[in-house]
């Protein structure tokens, strides 16, 4: 009897912890995280009325919406929340709209994005006529350059930089005093380091030709040769590394256009050289590139070598398109 009594007592201790547990989850819910907040509506349930195809415009979209609740117009920022994603580029853009106030939960609504997007290049030089080479050769490459002379710019509104060929890199950035270094514009050298290294931290694609791809050199503490001896001019051969940006466009020899006195001579934090001339004994560098961000640096013209150099401008379109959000 004893022992009969004492399993009595086990098995009401067990019934009452279990009478427990179902009375708290009737309290709490059932824990789902798709349960709807007490007292509020669940924004899945409303009409949703959204396009389901955009034209790309160059910037990012954000097609309207209208959403109602039991035939009721929703307020967006009283009753619901908007956010949009992959909505620049060709190819199908989301709308998120959430809840909030006396709505809750989220809903989803696709669409299409067709036509041909050109990514926004911004170019900073010292004036328009400088950079009229450079913007010419971005938008035969299927780009949009925007000019500036500025860096107060909002980054956040452009796929990608290009610096310009131009005058000599103020030899003071890289430690040393002026020799051979001619028109010098120490306040350009200032906004175009500034900004090489603000749209590296973004991870957005860089492209320097010439002048270009010296100063992003300097911007990573590399130095130049202040002048070569009877310059490096002319249509010549230069050897490209296998597999390197430009390798796939051209295999292992290249005939670039060049137009420069002055070279890279230490290369510069992150950096390696990727192409050199074959012209003379110095092995000057034709071609830059960062090991870990989107940054490539021309030494010589592709701006003016027709469809050749043109290839290496529609290589860095599809550079820009690839790393968009």
């Amino acid at each position: 009897m004893r022992r009969a009594s004492s399993m009595g007592a086990v098995l009401i201790a067990v019934a009452m912890a279990l009478a427990m547990m179902f009375a708290m989850t009737a309290c709490t819910g059932s824990g789902s995280s798709g349960s709807v907040e007490s007292g509020k509506k669940d924004i899945q349930n409303a009409s949703v009325k959204a396009p389901t195809e955009c034209r790309t415009t160059g910037f990012a979209i954000e097609p309207k919406i209208k959403v109602s609740y039991d035939g009721k117009t929703l307020a967006r920022g009283v009753d619901y929340e908007v956010s949009y994603a992959h909505n620049k580029k060709p190819g199908i853009g989301v709308i998120t709209i959430t809840g909030i106030g006396d709505y809750t939960g989220t809903v989803e609504r696709r669409f299409k994005i067709s036509g041909r997007y050109n990514p926004r290049i911004l170019v900073l030089d010292k004036s328009r006529n400088s950079a009229s080479g450079m913007v010419s050769f971005l938008r035969r490459s299927g780009c949009r350059p925007v000019f500036t002379k500025k860096t107060n710019v909002d980054i956040s509104k452009y796929d990608g930089l290009a610096i310009p060929g131009g005058g000599d890199v103020d030899p003071t950035f890289y430690g040393e005093v002026n020799e051979r270094s001619h028109r010098v514009y120490t306040w350009l050298d200032e906004r175009q380091m500034e900004i090489i290294k603000t749209f590296a931290q973004t991870g957005k694609p860089i492209l320097g030709i010439c002048r270009g791809a010296q100063v992003i050199n300097v911007a990573f503490g590399g130095s130049l040769y202040q002048h070569i001896e009877n310059g490096h001019d002319g249509t010549f051969p230069t050897a490209i590394k296998e597999g390197s940006w430009v390798y796939g466009l051209f295999g292992d020899e290249f005939l670039a256009f060049h137009g420069h006195h002055q070279a890279i001579r230490d290369i510069g934090e992150g950096l390696e050289a990727t192409q050199w001339s074959r012209k003379d004994e110095l092995r000057v560098v034709e071609m830059l590139e960062h090991c870990e961000y989107p940054i490539y640096g021309v030494q010589y013209h592709p701006e003016c070598m027709g469809k050749s150099g043109d290839a290496i401008g529609v290589r860095f379109r599809t550079e820009c398109l690839r790393r968009m959000d």
